[in-house]
Formats: structure tokens, sequence, C-alpha cells
């Protein structure tokens, strides 16, 4: 067990999109979620070095747990009690796939927050507040957009 635990970051994926979409909203909600974090420093970032000195990475102290939501819903719930307990949260939504940032920008301002098609989550807090709110998510482990039919459009 990790013993740096917290506090933590925490993502829920859609089990229902393909896994390549997946992927990119994660690279694209922790890119952009840690800068408009109210204290970034919180996050804790260390420089992993090789015996070289070179970094090889600049990674926090706290563990990244990957969680499997069975549908957008359940991220969107997620994403309210998030808010509601004043918990930083962003979300990506099918929305967000488009051919520019524009596009992508145009299509969420288009739809109702109720009616996003939501793919992935992240947040980042107290381990003991967030254990609570994410208690009913189990771990992510893949995709089941092949098994289901899902659409398999890639960003």
């Amino acid at each position: 067990m990790y013993s740096d635990n917290a506090k933590k970051f925490i993502t829920v994926l859609n089990e229902k999109f393909p896994i390549g979409v997946i992927v990119n909203a994660v690279g694209h909600l922790t890119t952009g979620f840690v800068s408009k974090l109210t204290d970034p420093t919180a996050a804790e970032f260390l420089d992993y070095r090789g015996a070289d000195g070179i970094t090889q990475a600049n990674i926090s102290k706290w563990p990244f747990i990957v969680l499997a939501a069975r549908n957008g819903n359940q991220i969107r719930t997620l994403r309210q009690s998030l808010l509601g307990a004043g918990l930083p949260a962003a979300a990506f939504s099918r929305q967000m796939i488009g051919e520019s940032a524009e596009a992508q920008m145009a299509a969420v301002a288009g739809v109702p927050e109720g009616e996003l098609e939501y793919i992935g989550l992240v947040t980042f807090g107290e381990s003991q507040i967030l254990d609570g709110l994410v208690k009913k998510f189990s771990l992510f482990r893949g995709s089941k957009a092949a098994e289901s039919g899902a659409p398999s459009e890639q960003p």
C-alpha cells in the first residue's frame, strides 16, 4: 500500500467509450486541471531524476486513482457532489471531440449540462473526503466499448 495517501487525484472514466477516446480525455483533463487548482503547490510535484541527474518526470507525490463509471450520468452525479462539497472537478464530454478547439467549445456551449455525454472526470483533494464520494466506483479495468457496440470515434 502506498504510504503517501492523505490526498489523491482521482479520475473516473466512462467505460462505454473506446480506450483511445478515454486516454485522450484523461490527457486533456489532467493537463488543464492542475492549472486550475486553487493552490497548485498542494499537488506537491517532485522531480524524478535519473543517475545522470536528468529529470525523467515531474510527478505528484500523491496517488492518481483511476476508477470506472458505467455511464456518463454517474460522472455527472459525482461532478455535482464534488462541486457541492467545494472540491475541484473537471469533466470531459463527447462534445469536446471535434475538428478544432473553437468547434469543440461551441459544441459544449450549445448543450445544456444535463445533456453533455461525459467521458471522464478528474478531481483532487483530501482522501478522507474523496473516498466517501467515490465509494460506489470500482477500479477501471478497461473499455467495454467493443462489447457494447459503442461508437469507435477517435478524437
